[in-house]
């Protein structure tokens, strides 16, 4: 059994931003870290000018204020960042000279070539196989992502290649 699709930026995108905020590693910490360190520099400065008499320490927790609100900025931005990152090589990682990615399932393992690359994968490192709209994420150790786009596809079935899938990760009621 064997799917074959263009990957495209747009799929990237959707797919980065998805688990970049959901993907149960860290996701408070993803979603609140920035807020939280603008808050706790803004805290500091506020301190610092309404507590602190003008001298050396008001100048420390300013600096480590402003320092902290900075952070917490970087912090939020940085999938965006990444994101326009990507957008700037996106001929390179996207374009039409790059090869279909492929994603076979053979007998224990996945294999997947992806410009020219191939990495042959087992089965057992597949941890979920997640359903979504537009596509199915294949999450494996390592918090490696694989997609399989629902439409698009220049070879294979979508629904009968993850059936297929699922089917091989059931264990045996023989054994």
């Amino acid at each position: 059994m064997r799917v074959s699709y263009l990957p495209t930026y747009s799929q990237f995108v959707e797919n980065y931003i998805a688990t970049h905020y959901s993907s149960g590693v860290g996701t408070f910490r993803r979603l609140a870290g920035g807020p939280s360190a603008i808050l706790a520099g803004a805290l500091l400065t506020i301190i610092a000018f309404s507590r602190l008499s003008p001298g050396f320490f008001r100048v420390v927790f300013i600096i480590v204020g402003s320092l902290t609100i900075v952070a917490g900025i970087y912090f939020s931005l940085r999938p965006l960042i990444n994101i326009f990152l990507v957008r700037l090589r996106r001929e390179e990682l996207f374009g039409s000279d790059i090869g279909p990615t492929i994603i076979e399932l053979k007998d224990v393992h996945l294999r997947i070539t992806e410009n020219q690359e191939i990495l042959e994968l087992p089965i057992d490192q597949i941890k979920s196989i997640q359903h979504r709209a537009e596509s199915t994420w294949i999450l494996t150790q390592g918090d490696y992502l694989l997609f399989v786009p629902r439409e698009g596809l220049i070879e294979g079935d979508h629904d009968s290649f993850i059936s297929s899938l699922e089917k091989a990760l059931e264990p045996d009621e023989e054994e």
